[in-house]
């Protein structure tokens, strides 16, 4: 019978390993109970939602010393302690490589104290994931799902979507596409799987069942703004440009810092004919971050739209700012 505390631990690596992306991350829940090991534990969790991540770790660091006799916990303090390494190298960007390698470092000391210990195993998988080894993670992911008691075993929800997101980035979209479909099997009251089998949907060019999950995501986490950027995509390529707009303003209206609903609004603002609204959102782009992927093309439409204003200079000016940056806008004879 397992405890009380590795039932909570167990929880605890679930909401750990999940991917996301949007205007929240998943507060880690903490632990019912008031035993040293479960106040040391509250207090790392605490520090990593407050994104005190130095903080955290010099909490496991200490709590790494006291579980030393204990293999259980020292297995999941390393496991969480790797954890936690990882979001700061994350946090840190490019310079954070140095962070993630000690996360992996964790999570093998975890695997190696306890080869059975699913939150090390499935985390050493994710945190792979992050920093682009995908093959690598794959091994480790197959391996935290073997380790269930069957193949629709409700803790290995995660490594399935991880393993589908590893498989779709290495380009198998077909085994990418059974693995969410298994976690959404395991889990239906779930959304991540539904996230990214829209994504994966987009991919396949099938914007029907890429528009299905779609929904379905959002109807369980309306919280997540690259659904509205899925939703809205497909309903650009559809020529719904109206409801286009409003997938992007929903985002716009919550965090007015991301350069990418900004660009596709303006298109969608281009396609209507509304030259002042788009003009207005390729400037927010350009603004926003005049090296973006997508500020070429902001130049670009900018530029076409000051031409029909009758802004000549500022639209030659536009263009020739966007071929700069993106040789492919140049207009041929």
């Amino acid at each position: 019978m397992k405890s009380l505390l590795t039932l909570t631990l167990l929880l605890l690596a679930s909401v750990c390993n999940g991917q996301t992306r949007g205007w929240h991350s998943p507060l880690l829940p903490l632990i019912a109970g008031d035993s040293y090991e479960v106040q040391v534990f509250n207090e790392a969790i605490k520090k990593i939602n407050a994104s005190a991540f130095e903080e955290a770790i010099a909490v496991l660091d200490d709590a790494i010393f006291y579980f030393r006799e204990q293999s259980t916990l020292l297995a999941y303090t390393y496991a969480m302690r790797g954890d936690v390494y990882n979001r700061l190298g994350r946090s840190m960007g490019d310079a954070g490589v140095v962070h993630q390698e000690k996360g992996l470092q964790d999570c093998s000391l975890s695997i190696r104290i306890d080869s059975t210990n699913r939150y090390g195993v499935g985390l050493k998988g994710k945190v792979l994931i992050d920093m682009g080894r995908y093959a690598e993670a794959i091994y480790y992911l197959d391996k935290d799902i073997e380790l269930g008691t069957n193949t629709l075993d409700a803790e290995s929800y995660d490594s399935y979507v991880n393993r589908g997101f590893a498989k779709r980035r290495l380009g198998k979209k077909k085994e990418a596409f059974e693995d969410y479909t298994v976690a959404i099997t395991i889990a239906p009251e779930k959304y991540l799987a539904y996230k990214n089998r829209a994504a994966l949907n987009v991919d396949m060019g099938d914007d029907d069942s890429a528009l299905v999950d779609c929904e379905k995501a959002l109807e369980l986490d309306p919280m997540d703004f690259d659904l509205y950027l899925t939703r809205g995509g497909i309903r650009q390529r559809r020529k719904d440009y109206d409801g286009s707009i409003r997938d992007f303003s929903r985002i716009i209206a919550i965090d007015s810092t991301l350069v990418e609903p900004f660009y596709w609004r303006g298109i969608s603002n281009y396609n209507l004919r509304k030259d002042s609204a788009a003009i207005e959102d390729f400037t927010k782009v350009i603004n926003l971050d005049s090296l973006s992927t997508n500020c070429a093309g902001a130049f670009f439409y900018r530029g076409i739209l000051n031409v029909n204003i009758g802004n000549t200079d500022d639209g030659l000016r536009d263009y020739n700012r966007a071929v700069e940056l993106d040789p492919s806008f140049e207009l041929k004879d």
